[in-house]
């Protein structure tokens, strides 16, 4: 055994990014015996994986032991696929922002003959962090808790914001006096389309009546139903896809010596972002994508609000 390639160390050091990975996409086969039973769908481009899958939810729900019996039994069932095409789009969507934000991350590495603050290394830890407050955000809005979601959206901006506040600052005190929900201002005038999505995640961050009546209906039997989420793919995606563009602007324009692939910001007009940069024609193609699966799917009840 002294061979074999993985340790306990190595192994549980793979278990955090293949849960991460699996809850990326929230792909499940339930059971009454089993509950849910999430899987990560890249790996079942067969259908064999979710096959399997089934059959031991099914095998555990009659108290069957032999799990290639009841596969075999089934063989022919048609199971409903309760799988929503515009969810698919948008966790692809939110795959491709992850990527983006992932090559920028990769491009950042410290040049000893550059200026390096203070206020700039404490930004880049910032930044790399957020990756997990963005993926939070992610999973909050696949369990469609928005309210929920853009309360974390709200705060990946409102960093974002303060790495571009501190960027310029050396001294620890200096730093510290800095806060980040009053530094948006800042990065609005670096990214003038911040301003109206921190407007929106903070009008539902702080809901209202109003608000709440988006999740508030009324049966057959004229019966109160407080819903726990909405559906809403389309603006679920633009949060998403815009914190991302923001995050690469906000990283290129505060480390600007240390990030060695510019592909946002215009070197030449001190790292402000470039207008027409390849990823809003992405971000615009992806969201296009799901608006029109959304309008090609039986029409349901779902939020239609939208960043303005």
């Amino acid at each position: 055994m002294d061979d074999f390639p993985f340790n306990a160390e190595s192994i549980a050091q793979m278990r955090s990014p293949a849960l991460f990975e699996t809850l990326s996409d929230l792909s499940m086969i339930w059971s009454v015996g089993t509950g849910a039973i999430l899987y990560d769908r890249r790996f079942d481009r067969d259908s064999k994986l979710s096959e399997s899958l089934r059959a031991v939810a099914i095998a555990s729900s009659l108290g069957r032991k032999s799990i290639d019996s009841v596969r075999s039994e089934y063989a022919d069932h048609e199971f409903d696929d309760n799988t929503d095409p515009a969810r698919i789009k948008y966790v692809e969507a939110y795959r491709h922002a992850r990527a983006y934000v992932d090559r920028s991350l990769k491009s950042l590495k410290t040049d000893p003959d550059h200026e390096l603050t203070v206020g700039m290394y404490a930004g880049a830890v910032a930044l790399q962090r957020l990756q997990w407050s963005m993926f939070a955000a992610h999973l909050l809005y696949q369990l469609r808790l928005t309210f929920e979601a853009d309360s974390v959206a709200r705060h990946v901006l409102e960093q974002v914001a303060w790495a571009v506040a501190v960027a310029e600052l050396d001294k620890d005190d200096d730093i510290d006096a800095v806060q980040p929900q009053k530094t948006i201002g800042r990065l609005r005038s670096l990214v003038p389309e911040a301003g109206p999505l921190y407007g929106e995640l903070s009008r539902t961050t702080h809901a209202g009546v109003a608000t709440h009546l988006s999740i508030f209906e009324v049966n057959d039997e004229d019966q109160g139903i407080v819903r726990h989420g909405v559906t809403d793919w389309f603006r679920s995606a633009t949060v998403m896809l815009a914190l991302a563009d923001f995050w690469v602007i906000a990283h290129e324009h505060t480390q600007r010596a240390h990030v060695r692939e510019i592909v946002a910001c215009e070197p030449a007009n001190d790292y402000r972002p470039v207008e027409d940069r390849a990823f809003l024609t992405e971000l615009r193609t992806a969201l296009q994508h799901i608006r029109t699966t959304e309008h090609d799917r039986p029409s349901e009840r779902r939020d239609t609000r939208k960043p303005r």
